[in-house]
């Protein structure tokens, strides 16, 4: 299967997962989006050599899930381009702190804690991103952003670019296919050709665009969408708020 049509199936199944049923998908948008970003302040408030520290926060996403009975496998495969630099992040720690913190045989410097410590927190970043996108569709996710006051535009923007993110693949997909067909046994895109191809593209999402706000307009758009139904605020959302709070807190300040 070619790259971008794997994206593209990869993107279509985020989102039948993000709209099956399950207690992480039940729970409120705000609820999760809340409880993302506040274990993601917390989890990168830690010291980069609070190596502890960090393994203990690890179980909100390990818990999460368990519980939540979401497969892991496919968190590798699609967040591949975003887990690989992290892995590459504090690579040259070791090499530049060299204080031992231990006594043992081999010695285990400061450099190597940090980079342990860096290259978890980043695990652990993206995973609990990635178990938010998988348990929340955009719609809802959207709808908890204009909640807390995010500007309409921007919201606007980011529905736009989700909901056309898979025409803009496709029309990527004929491009490099059309390339294929007048290159027979070229490996990839020679770079030569990459700024005519992208100028293609963009004049193609130009079109696109204008094509897509004036049916937008005609339809009466007026800058916002609008804000469809609503997930009521459960004891479940509370509780799931209040443990998370809670343990975030204990852990790094106890």
């Amino acid at each position: 299967m070619d790259r971008i049509d794997r994206a593209v199936s990869d993107f279509h199944s985020m989102e039948e997962e993000a709209r099956g049923k399950g207690w992480l998908q039940d729970l409120n948008p705000l609820t999760k989006l809340f409880c993302t970003v506040f274990y993601l302040v917390i989890l990168l408030s830690f010291h980069k050599y609070d190596l502890s520290g960090v393994l203990l926060m690890g179980a909100y996403p390990v818990l999460l899930f368990t519980l939540g009975r979401i497969p892991v496998r496919p968190m590798w495969r699609r967040m591949a381009l975003i887990l690989i630099p992290i892995c590459l992040v504090g690579i040259a720690n070791p090499f530049f702190d060299r204080t031992p913190v231990s006594a043992g045989t081999p010695a285990i410097t400061g450099g190597m804690v940090s980079m342990v410590t860096l290259l978890l927190k980043g695990l652990f970043a993206v995973s609990a991103a990635y178990l938010l996108m998988v348990t929340t569709t955009m719609e809802d996710l959207c709808r908890a952003l204009r909640k807390l006051h995010v500007p309409a535009v921007l919201v606007t923007v980011i529905m736009l670019v989700h909901r056309y993110l898979i025409v803009f693949l496709q029309a990527a997909d004929k491009l490099t296919d059309a390339y294929r067909l007048r290159a027979p046994g070229r490996k990839g895109i020679h770079f030569r050709q990459w700024g005519s191809l992208a100028g293609m593209l963009l004049l193609r999402s130009v079109d696109r665009a204008d094509a897509v706000y004036q049916s937008m307009t005609l339809r009466g758009f007026h800058g916002e969408f609008p804000s469809g139904r609503e997930k009521p605020f459960t004891r479940t959302d509370l509780a799931f708020i209040s443990i998370t709070v809670i343990a975030s807190i204990i852990i790094r300040y106890l």
